[in-house]
């Protein structure tokens, strides 16, 4: 019998051949190509062919995502967009079992951050499969409509606004035909109306102040849609949230808020970004900020999003980062 050495102890049986589990939406595009892809892959590492589990929106997948927990796979891998991921993470973190993604959805926000290729499928299942493991953050999120409480996790971002008003009116057929596209009706709608009110806001902690705004997001990662750096200085494992709060008057006003995130958005492509983005001059519409926990309270209920999720409305929320609560399967550093 061949004798292996595990953490240190000689014992005197081989391991057994690893295995995923893999939750995916049945009208997820690719999937197929990746049911092939994935099987020449576990032939070629000598691993057991993965279970599959397809999700059911009944009950938002949560059955299907149990019981592939319940497998004791070495790597959960999800085939879908950013709603299937952040329904998934919601279990999975503080748990020991790597999140792995084949994106297959709208936006793909949380693959795209990650760096996981969206075209080269091969590449995609290669690193589900033989990628490093890291640790990335999750943002809690409790969000509260009067006396109603809902509690929440997301790996992406959330925010009340424009972006909450794209995922409560964005049409699920149109989203399927073009993709992020969908979004920029009710992004127009949203920002032409340019509905205002006072937002009370408070972070860390420190003290509480107002201001009239139109959209506040809170990111835990850059990459917006359209692959825009909305956050270009966020990352998945600094222990931090990023903030923006939007408050244009006309216009014009949005006009230099998206005029400064695309040159945000350009320079975060250079390196030493921390130094370029501080000499930057704020802009009165648009103020950042980061900390580890941030609350808001709305005199008026206001749509929300989780990572493109509507949740409804809200009328106060706190938003709180758990650093590296979830192991995520990146691509491997190249050697050398």
């Amino acid at each position: 019998m061949r004798r292996i050495v595990e953490l240190g102890m000689e014992i005197g049986i081989s391991p057994q051949p690893l295995r995923a589990a893999v939750v995916y939406k049945p009208n997820a595009a690719h999937i197929q190509a990746y049911r092939r892809l994935l099987r020449t892959e576990e032939k070629k590492l000598g691993r057991k062919h993965a279970h599959w589990f397809e999700t059911d929106s009944a009950d938002h997948g949560e059955q299907a995502i149990r019981r592939a927990i319940a497998t004791n796979p070495d790597v959960l891998i999800v085939a879908g967009g950013d709603g299937t991921i952040r329904r998934t993470a919601e279990v999975l973190a503080d748990t020991q079992i790597p999140l792995a993604v084949l994106p297959a959805g709208t936006g793909n926000l949380f693959a795209r951050n990650l760096g996981i290729p969206l075209i080269d499928h091969r590449r995609a299942v290669h690193t589900a499969l033989s990628g490093h493991t890291v640790a990335i953050d999750v943002a809690e999120a409790d969000l509260w409509n009067g006396s109603q409480h809902r509690h929440a996790r997301f790996l992406v971002m959330a925010g009340i606004g424009f972006d909450a008003d794209m995922a409560a009116n964005a049409d699920a057929k149109t989203k399927r035909r073009f993709g992020w596209l969908a979004y920029v009706r009710p992004i127009v709608r949203s920002v032409w109306q340019n509905n205002q009110q006072e937002l009370k806001f408070c972070i860390d902690g420190n003290r509480r102040r107002t201001i009239r705004a139109h959209t506040a997001i809170i990111g835990n990662c850059g990459l917006s849609t359209g692959s825009v750096a909305l956050f270009p200085r966020a990352r998945f494992d600094d222990g931090l949230l990023d903030f923006v709060v939007m408050n244009p008057r006309t216009f014009g006003g949005w006009t230099r808020i998206w005029s400064h995130i695309m040159v945000m958005s350009v320079l975060s492509q250079t390196p030493g970004i921390d130094t370029l983005v501080a000499s930057m001059p704020a802009i009165k519409t648009a103020r950042y900020a980061q900390g580890r926990m941030l609350d808001v309270d709305i005199p008026r209920p206001q749509n929300v999003q989780l990572d493109g999720d509507f949740f409804g409305q809200v009328t106060s929320l706190r938003i709180a980062v758990n650093p590296g609560a979830l192991n995520v399967r990146v691509a491997a550093a190249p050697a050398g």
